[in-house]
């Protein structure tokens, strides 16, 4: 008789002897993860480790994981690997910011529900669907990190080909428990890092004032003084223009204005020569800067737009009519030996700006400073010695023109703008915009248009390359005299232009691009040969949304510039 029970009876032995192994082998790798995990306090280390284990899940195509931000309002995109054919996205999309108040997206969905948030294509609705398929997508699942009930951030999980099985998403979910506690602790050891910096920075800040104030006293002329206070300043403070008042036989001359930066130079100059033209008498009838100076008080004005059409000297509107858009306006008298000797006149031209009782007490206090520093050039600049120290400020301020000359903004073919200051400027703009976003402010738009001259390859190797800067400097011409005040045209590269369109809409852009793109068509340039010739171009537009970054709006103006060279050049995309 045959006994069935042994053959039974080993086959369970053996499964169990296998599955005892396999938990040895899920232990072993379970401690050699917390050895790695435990042996690092770098955020992006742990960042990277977590993702390269979720990559390791079958079936997960692609990661992103975002965080907490500090002030606990957005989660943001701290590193991601996408599916290949997404690869070039990955920088765009890293440190992206999404804002809590966005309930439907995924990722804030999984945080604040605590819980898997799966987005199917088969099962989701339009809007889902509609989602999935542009990254191609069966599905995307997102996780949250939390740790003891406090929200730390999410993963999302990518899958192309089919949905994650069960067995995945809590393969997913136990590495999100094993990274947890160290996430969090590796998130607060990142921001003390960057407060570290931030300190560092404020101690440099510190150094770099006390040279300056070095720097001031050792000078021994006057107007050299004027322009490094009025750079200083700026430096540390949101003003665009500053100018300095000295009082001279009854008159408070405009000895220097000085514009922060070469974009607002053409305002300090208009400045100047309004106050060279009609002088400001030491009188309170003539505006906001001899009150200043005579009741030895600060005066501040909010927004001068506002006080355009109220009754003031004339003198005092027409300077500050110069200055095009004049916004927030500081008048800070500038004393020597406790009296005044003179007015420091700073003024913000893009929008306002606060001014706090610790600003006003500081320029109080520099104030004093610079009419010491001002009262003992003017003495030194009456003694015998006064020209060695001109020779020796000569020759440094040589070296600084030369160092200057090669930071210019501008393009010395074309007279436009260069790439530097258009990455600068378009920065600048893009935070505006931001600001305005979280500030729930009403949107006043922002633009931008790529233009590229078809086939200038082939026009150069049929005509030469001194035709070429010709119908460079041709379309530079076309594009600056559509531009208005307010915009900002550059020669990005090469036969690439681009224009920053504040306070422009997309319609508003379209309508430009395609302006340009006429004018050039029909403009006719002259060659060193006597022959005319024209050109084309192709545009590409896009408009600022909220959470862009520079580089994400710079990128869709490009792709719409590739859609219409490869639609049949000289066109309009966005």
């Amino acid at each position: 008789m045959i006994d069935s029970g042994e053959p039974a009876a080993l086959r369970a032995a053996l499964a169990e002897r296998d599955a005892a192994r396999r938990e040895i082998k899920r232990l072993r790798l379970q401690r050699e993860m917390l050895l790695a995990i435990g042996g690092t306090m770098e955020l992006a280390t742990l960042l990277a480790l977590l993702k390269k284990e979720m990559l390791g899940i079958r079936g997960v195509d692609g990661v992103v994981i975002a965080l907490l931000d500090e002030q606990g309002d957005h989660l943001v995109v701290k590193d991601l690997t996408y599916p290949e054919e997404y690869r070039s996205l990955e920088g765009t999309f890293l440190n992206y910011k999404i804002p809590l108040d966005e309930s439907r997206n995924p990722h804030i969905r999984a945080l604040l529900e605590r819980a898997p948030v799966i987005s199917d294509s088969l099962s989701g609705d339009t809007d889902v669907k509609l989602t999935l398929s542009r990254w191609k997508l069966r599905q995307s699942v997102a996780l949250p990190i939390a740790v003891e009930g406090e929200g730390v951030g999410s993963v999302m999980l990518l899958c192309q080909q089919k949905a994650l099985p069960g067995a995945a998403q809590e393969r997913a979910l136990e590495l999100i428990g094993l990274f947890g506690h160290s996430l969090s602790h590796a998130v607060l050891y990142d921001r003390l890092n960057q407060q570290k910096q931030l300190y560092e920075a404020a101690a440099n800040e510190q150094e770099r004032f006390l040279q300056f104030v070095v720097d001031v006293n050792n000078l021994t002329l006057p107007d050299h003084i004027y322009g490094m206070i009025g750079a200083e300043l700026m430096r540390r403070m949101p003003f665009d223009v500053a100018a300095v008042f000295m009082a001279r036989d009854g008159w408070l001359q405009c000895c220097r204005t000085v514009p922060k930066s070469e974009f607002f130079a053409p305002q300090a100059a208009a400045f100047q020569r309004v106050c060279d033209d009609d002088p400001i008498r030491i009188d309170v009838m003539e505006g906001g800067v001899p009150i200043a100076f005579v009741r030895d008080i600060p005066m501040v004005f909010p927004d001068a737009r506002l006080m355009m059409d109220l009754p003031m000297a004339e003198k005092a509107k027409n300077a500050l009519a110069s200055l095009g858009t004049p916004r927030t306006l500081v008048n800070m008298p500038i004393r020597a030996k406790g009296k005044p000797i003179g007015v420091l006149f700073m003024v913000s031209l893009v929008q306002p700006c606060a001014v706090s009782k610790e600003d006003l007490r500081l320029l109080d206090h520099l104030s004093a400073f610079f009419g010491s520093a001002i009262s003992n050039a003017t003495t030194y600049e009456l003694a015998e010695g006064q020209r060695r120290e001109i020779e020796r400020l000569n020759l440094i301020l040589q070296d600084r023109v030369e160092e200057l000359a090669d930071q210019m903004a501008t393009d010395k073919l074309t007279g436009l703008y260069n790439f530097r200051a258009f990455e600068q400027e378009l920065q600048r703009r893009v935070n505006e915009c931001e600001r305005e976003c979280q500030g729930n402010a009403p949107p006043e738009g922002l633009s931008i248009v790529i233009a590229d001259i078809d086939h200038f390859k082939r026009f150069n190797d049929r005509y030469g390359h001194a035709a070429g800067n010709v119908v460079l400097a041709g379309v530079a011409r076309e594009m600056a005299q559509l531009s208005r005040k307010m915009d900002m045209a550059c020669r990005y590269g090469g036969e690439e232009f681009v224009v920053i369109l504040p306070k422009c809409d997309t319609e508003g852009a379209l309508i430009f691009a395609e302006r340009l793109r006429i004018a050039v068509e029909n403009a006719r340039f002259r060659l060193d040969s006597g022959e005319e010739t024209g050109v084309t171009v192709s545009v590409g537009v896009a408009s600022f949304v909220a959470g862009d970054s520079h580089e994400a709006l710079f990128e869709r103006a490009d792709r719409a510039l590739y859609r219409a060279k490869r639609g049949g050049r000289n066109q309009v995309r966005s």
